[in-house]
């Protein structure tokens, strides 16, 4: 007798659908079929939260929404629909990552392809003076202008009866609204790595891949617990060895005796020392925003927007792939309990908390003092132009900002000086012009001198105080420039970026953490190229990997791991391989000052440059070409700014010219092409051919560097 129909892994007995392995007997989320096929239990619910491919999405997301819980590929970071929206954001705003033409960034209601602004829900798409979000929420079409009555003042106040109909529809003050508190994270800059909804009120309700955070952290949570059952509340992070669950931290709502608190396992119970004169008691009885955050060495804790108490010298990382969240220690009762979550790769600042404690908790201000709140009034200040057309909506005696510089016109005095202004009627706005006042020196370079890059009259040409025929102004700019000879990853960038034959990957971020990049180069095949831009100070572990592990066939190391203080390279199932030295030149790894490395796979073989010189070679050819490939410290350990400060890869070997050029642009070093005792970088005309360098005739003469009277 078959005793499991299904093969769901529950017997018939228990099974409430015993023919069906699509049903879901823990309600995780994950079907019990699914859950019995990949090694989890059906019948407990803590594994809902599993990430098998670490992408950032939950395996009951993927499945759920269509999407490969084995394919990392499709993670949160992903745009699977190409619509210009990361599956992760899709996900948090409730629209299909699968179909371009359904996602909804700013969850106001209005869909991308409609919103006149998907990334601002107080937008007004259909220009009726109620933004989008306010009309979802109240039954109003966002789409139909006609929908809504403003001649309507039953009581004659001057305000329409519509604004105090919106008014009466937002929660309480003082109640939680998760639904608020999410469209307050969609306007955020950075949104947070992860978040969770679901009312949690058991221990370790849900788990999370946290493996993603590192340094400065935050972890936010809506809670209500109305008392104190327990004298302790743990709400994120446990170690627990009988079920395999060890977190370095835990935070805890209640450390006990009544005061909050967290736990650093193996070292101390903490309890939070408080700040400015604050409370650091268990804030039982309301409805509480929590936020908990490492930052500079520090543990902060903020309660309804205001920082009550810190733990000094140690800074919470909570970063387990097994993280539980729930109530993982004490006892709660009734409609007690987490009622959303969200952690973040950064620390905070003071102006988002207290932006989302207002969300979280609908806390609401009155600017002008009329009886409308700021989220319904639609002219905050009173000054008779509404919020949506007015620059400085709190401000009644400024509305308008012509130039975009931040000073309102009615106290601007000079108009022309903004972003937004033409400065030299060039046709190109102050913002995108390198030169808005057309006086041949960059803006960059013209603020560096202590110059108005908005006044052509302030740089004088015509000076030669010691008669050697260069105008002295050269020698003013030039004097402001930062010095060469340092990493200068932008300039590296941008030059890559406009070469002939570019590079198929760049990365440009600094990277100091293992596999912090998993990058696709696939498209790679024969001669190639792998350039870096590092900075590593110390050797501490005689042994340094950068790029690649035994998946990618090949590892790139800074140094080879046998304690040779040599540049290497290892082909897993191979050998490691150190680098061949060219005659005169040395293969020792580079510690101890910024260098440009490169790795050049050509015609078979492999060569090795250090700072625009070949330094060695290799009898084998290199070649990193799997669809993930990682770029980290991927073997040995930095300390401080040491690591990767850039890195591309070509499906091509660059040539001598190629890596000189690559290398000077990397390190900042200065060159003079045509002797005129300008730098390039300074010179409008690098080689004195009576030619700008961005191709326009020079009827100035400034390009010679020659006194211009």
């Amino acid at each position: 007798m078959d005793y499991d129909d299904d093969a769901d892994g529950i017997s018939d007995l228990d099974d409430s659908a015993p023919l069906d392995r699509n049903s879901d007997y823990d309600s995780d989320g994950l079907t019990d079929g699914y859950e019995t096929d990949n090694g989890l239990n059906p019948m407990d619910a803590s594994d809902g939260g599993v990430d098998s491919d670490g992408d950032g999405i939950r395996d009951a997301d993927e499945l759920l929404l269509g999407l490969n819980p084995n394919d990392a590929s499709d993670g949160a970071s992903s745009d699977t629909d190409n619509d210009g929206v990361t599956n992760g954001e899709e996900i948090l705003a409730g629209t299909n990552p699968l179909d371009a033409n359904e996602y909804d960034a700013d969850m106001d209601g209005v869909l991308g392809i409609y919103d006149v602004d998907d990334n601002d829900p107080h937008s007004d798409t259909d220009n009726d003076g109620l933004a989008d979000v306010q009309e979802t929420q109240n039954g109003y079409d966002p789409l139909d202008p006609s929908d809504v009555d403003y001649s309507i003042d039953d009581n004659n106040d001057g305000i329409p009866d519509i604004f105090a109909l919106l008014q009466s529809n937002l929660p309480a003050e003082g109640t939680i609204s998760v639904g608020n508190w999410q469209l307050g994270l969609s306007q955020l800059t950075h949104m947070p790595e992860f978040t969770y909804t679901e009312f949690v009120n058991t221990p370790r309700q849900i788990h999370f891949d946290l493996s993603n955070l590192t340094g400065d952290v935050s972890y936010e949570f809506i809670v209500h617990f109305a008392e104190d059952n327990s004298g302790r509340l743990e709400l994120l992070g446990l170690r627990n060895n009988a079920e395999g669950i060890n977190t370095n931290w835990a935070i805890r709502f209640e450390q006990g005796a009544g005061n909050m608190g967290a736990t650093k396992f193996g070292e101390a119970d903490y309890t939070f020392a408080p700040v400015n004169g604050e409370s650091i008691a268990s804030p039982y009885g309301d409805p509480v925003h929590l936020v908990v955050i490492g930052r500079n060495g520090k543990t902060e804790a903020w309660v309804n927007g205001v920082q009550v108490g810190e733990i000094s010298a140690n800074a919470i990382l909570i970063d387990d792939a097994n993280t539980p969240l729930g109530i993982n220690d004490g006892n709660v009762q009734g409609d007690d309990g987490i009622y959303a979550f969200a952690a973040y790769n950064r620390a905070l600042p003071v102006e988002e908390i207290q932006f989302l404690h207002r969300k979280a908790l609908s806390i609401y201000f009155d600017s002008d003092n009329d009886g409308l709140y700021d989220v319904v009034d639609p002219d905050d200040d009173n000054d008779g132009v509404n919020d949506i057309n007015d620059r400085f909506p709190f401000d009644a005696s400024e509305w308008a900002d012509i130039d975009g510089d931040g000073i309102g016109d009615n106290a601007d005095t000079n108009l022309n000086d903004g972003p937004l202004a033409d400065v030299d009627s060039d046709g190109i706005l102050n913002s995108v012009d390198p030169d808005a006042d057309n006086d041949g020196i960059s803006n960059d370079i013209e603020i560096a001198a202590g110059f108005d890059p908005y006044d052509a009259s302030d740089i004088d040409f015509s000076i030669d105080s010691n008669n050697d025929g260069f105008a002295d102004i050269w020698l003013t700019l030039q004097a402001a420039l930062s010095s060469g000879g340092g990493i200068d990853i932008p300039g590296w960038s941008a030059h890559v970026a406009a070469a002939n034959n570019p590079p198929e990957v760049v990365v440009d971020t600094f990277v100091n953490q293992s596999s912090q990049h998993m990058l696709n180069l696939s498209a790679l095949a024969g001669d190639v190229t792998y350039e870096f831009v590092v900075n590593f100070v110390t050797d501490p572990n005689n042994s340094l990997a950068i790029f690649g592990n035994s998946a990618s066939g090949w590892s790139l190391r800074f140094e080879q791991w046998r304690n040779l203080n040599t540049l290497g390279a290892t082909q897993y199932g191979a050998g490691d391989y150190t680098i061949t030295a060219l005659a005169g030149q040395s293969v020792a790894s580079p510690y101890g000052a910024p260098a440009h490395l490169v790795y050049v796979t050509r015609s078979g073989s492999s060569e090795v440059w250090v700072n625009g010189v070949q330094v060695g070679e290799l009898n084998h050819a290199i070649l990193l070409n799997h669809t993930s490939v990682p770029l980290g410290i991927m073997e040995g350990s930095v300390q401080g700014d040491e690591g990767i400060y850039g890195f591309a890869a070509y499906n091509h070997a660059l040539s001598a010219v190629e890596l000189s050029a690559a290398y000077e642009k990397a390190m900042g070093i200065d060159q003079d092409t045509d002797g005129d005792g300008i730098f390039d970088r300074l010179d409008p005309d690098d080689d004195n051919d009576g030619y700008l360098d961005n191709g326009e005739p020079d009827t100035t003469g400034y390009g010679t560097g020659q006194v211009v009277y």
